[in-house]
């Protein structure tokens, strides 16, 4: 791709991203995970053509590793909006991006692809078991022990559960697009999605406050109480659950994710 001009978003845990052209995304890889998460983001949006109620990245072209990117890199058509930002929250209408959420957490989930389930749920509690045994040496005796109550009760859920659906994996703020009127337009980094219970979506809506998980479960079309209970368990997943990787691969960011462990463990 012939790169005109080129100007910095952010970076998370697998990329730095840009706007290229005025008119594309560029994910440029940062370590070894970052070109496989690439191939199945691609093929993850390709099973997406359905979605209506927001947009989604299209487009899509994966650059394999070479000289310029090392580590592989991602390519997309830009959707036109801004990030949603921590700083916006008191300027939207969160009523109308609940709405929205939950019309396409609707449409998302009517999908399905065959997957391991038991390859799935072994490695779930073997990379999950590292972390907490990780966190014995961070945590204080009470909140460890707390760590060990939610990981049995996690590990139980595992088992048990069987309601698969496809999922975004990350549906945190920072991944909706709004437009000039911060009305919710668009999803993007599906990096992470695939098969997994729904409730592991709205777990992730809770950084923006509990109020607003009833708002997107109040439009959602299959709320219930086990619902509610799994999304307690898996606000936990999704700060525990990777703890490991962040010691090993991210040291930087290892005492704020012991932060928010602490701060999940609080409810």
């Amino acid at each position: 791709m012939n790169i005109k001009n080129k100007k910095y978003i952010n970076e998370g845990f697998n990329s730095k991203a840009y706007i290229v052209n005025e008119d594309y995304i560029l994910l440029e890889g940062i370590n070894d995970n970052s070109y496989s998460n690439y191939r199945k983001y691609a093929k993850n949006i390709s099973l997406l053509r359905n979605i209506k109620s927001v947009q989604i990245p299209t487009n899509i072209q994966i650059i394999k590793p070479n000289k310029d990117y090392p580590f592989g890199a991602l390519k997309y058509k830009m959707i036109k909006g801004k990030t949603f930002r921590k700083e916006d929250i008191k300027l939207v209408n969160l009523d109308d991006i609940a709405r929205t959420l939950a019309d396409f957490l609707n449409e998302l989930y009517d999908i399905k692809v065959p997957f391991d389930k038991t390859y799935s749920i072994i490695s779930e509690i073997d990379i999950t078991g590292l972390s907490v045994t990780k966190l014995k040496d961070y945590l204080d005796p009470n909140t460890y022990k707390k760590v060990l109550d939610w990981y049995n009760a996690y590990k139980k859920y595992l088992i048990n559960f069987d309601d698969y659906h496809f999922i975004h994996g990350d549906l945190w703020y920072e991944n909706y697009i709004l437009n000039d009127d911060n009305k919710l337009i668009g999803i993007v980094d599906f990096e992470s999605s695939g098969m997994g219970d729904p409730a592991y979506d709205i777990a992730s809506l809770y950084y923006l406050g509990n109020d607003f998980i009833d708002k997107v479960l109040y439009h959602y079309k299959h709320t219930d109480q086990d619902l509610i209970k799994r999304i307690d368990i898996l606000v936990k997943a999704r700060e525990i659950a990777d703890f490991d990787d962040t010691v090993r691969n991210y040291p930087k960011k290892v005492d704020e994710q012991i932060e928010k462990i602490k701060n999940v463990l609080k409810n």
